[in-house]
C-alpha cells in the first residue's frame, strides 16, 4: 500500500484524516513524510497505542482521537 499512497501523496504538508487508523501505522507514516494527520478508530486500546507510538518516534504533526464514524 505504501507505493500507492506515495504515488498520491507525493508533497508534503497535507491535512489528512485517517478514518479508522488502528494503530495508527499509515498516519505515522504519512506523518513522518511531513504531512498533518489527524487519525481517528473506534478503539480506545487502538487509539492509546498510536499516540504511544506517535510519542516515541517524536512526530509531533500527527494526533489520534477516539471516534466513531457514522
Amino acid at each position: 500500500i505504501l507505493p500507492i499512497l506515495d504515488k498520491y501523496v507525493n508533497t508534503t504538508n497535507k491535512k489528512i484524516l485517517d478514518i479508522g487508523c488502528g494503530s495508527g501505522t499509515l498516519s505515522l507514516y504519512l506523518a513522518s513524510k511531513g504531512n498533518t494527520v489527524h487519525g481517528i478508530d473506534i478503539s480506545k486500546r487502538a487509539v492509546y497505542t498510536s499516540n504511544k507510538s506517535a510519542k516515541e518516534l517524536g512526530l509531533k504533526n500527527v494526533s489520534f482521537e477516539v471516534l466513531d464514524f457514522p
